[in-house]
């Protein structure tokens, strides 16, 4: 039987169990989108993702986007930083221990590990969830970016200059959609 922390109400350890089911998610779409990015041979694509870490297979994932669609750069890095913030508080959420907190409602989060100098956070099961859904949001940018960069490289391929072509509705990514689609 899991135990539960006495001091948590239960909607702090359901958003908890949420964050951890939403960074899996995200993990997995980047790992899936390098895998069909990259169009490597199986054991190329093997051996990449299982030897490199998730940290630097999103800068390669950046790095990807960015070749492919150089324009969009201030867009890209700004997904791809709220990506790893995003991550950093999965990390914390998951990794670093609770304790009873002084203010209502709260969990306060602290890291044990010797010589770390990362304050204590107090944190609601509302923030906790507000994590949960950046990772959710994460991952649905990145799915509509890389149907963006695939219009784009089709493009390429049949040496269509983009500016001339305006791409369907499912390869813009929704920040750039027209308002009322």
């Amino acid at each position: 039987m899991p135990r539960k922390l006495p001091f948590l109400p239960d909607e702090h350890h359901y958003a908890i169990a949420r964050v951890a089911i939403s960074a899996a998610q995200l993990d997995h779409a980047i790992e899936r989108l390098i895998y069909l990015l990259l169009a490597l041979p199986d054991q190329v694509a093997e051996f990449i993702l299982r030897n490199i870490n998730t940290n630097r297979l999103i800068e390669l994932l950046q790095t990807i986007f960015l070749c492919g669609v150089p324009e969009e750069e201030s867009d890209i890095k700004a997904l791809f930083q709220r990506i790893k913030v995003a991550r950093q508080d999965r990390n914390d959420i998951l990794h670093w221990f609770y304790e009873e907190s002084s203010i209502a409602g709260s969990a306060k989060l602290s890291d044990k590990r010797p010589f770390r100098k990362k304050p204590a956070r107090e944190m609601t099961a509302k923030d906790v969830e507000a994590v949960a859904d950046s990772l959710d949001q994460c991952q649905g940018e990145l799915v509509e970016w890389m149907a963006y960069y695939d219009w784009r490289k089709e493009l390429s391929l049949h040496d269509v200059p983009a500016e001339q072509s305006d791409p369907p509705y499912w390869a813009i990514p929704a920040k750039f959609r027209p308002l009322g689609k």
